[in-house]
């Protein structure tokens, strides 16, 4: 939660404490940053999502070769190590459900692809963008952005609230 505000926090400053000398330079590196705040939090979200999965596969694979090797040998180790490792499993299982961590990387990364497919459109002057001046460029492009983020914001609160 400290984070969103934190951004929205950056956002406004930028926007609010911007001088107006260069409104495409800062429109740009908004969009800029957006792309990359989003862009690595997937990326976090998704090593995340990675390793709970991998693990508590590994973890449930490992339990069912140990308890095979029990049935068949019969050693006492394995009577306190299954449980354990059985343990370990259903943390991770239960982490990788609970955290989200799937929906979020998914959600982050869809954040990112939004903003660069409207910087590209923006930079290349094309859908909307043509045949406008330079200033109703970017003020459209700043209109888009902040509609681009509203849409996240709120796409984000859902997805809170379903946790």
């Amino acid at each position: 939660m400290s984070e969103i505000k934190n951004l929205e926090e950056q956002i406004k400053k930028r926007i609010y404490d911007f001088n107006g000398e260069d409104k495409f330079s800062n429109a740009l590196e908004l969009a800029n940053y957006l792309i990359n705040h989003f862009g690595q939090k997937a990326t976090r979200i998704k090593k995340l999502y990675k390793v709970f999965r991998f693990t508590s596969v590994i973890s449930i694979s490992i339990v069912t070769i140990l308890a095979f090797l029990n049935l068949a040998y019969d050693w006492f180790a394995l009577k306190w190590i299954i449980p354990s490792i059985s343990i370990i499993a259903t943390v991770l299982t239960t982490l990788l459900s609970i955290t989200n961590a799937q929906k979020d990387w998914v959600y982050n990364r869809t954040a990112s692809q939004k903003f660069q497919r409207e910087r590209f459109l923006y930079v290349q002057e094309a859908d909307k963008y043509v045949n406008l001046n330079p200033d109703e460029r970017v003020k459209l492009f700043s209109e888009e952005l902040m509609k681009i983020w509203d849409n996240v914001h709120q796409e984000w609160e859902n997805i809170r609230l379903e946790k």
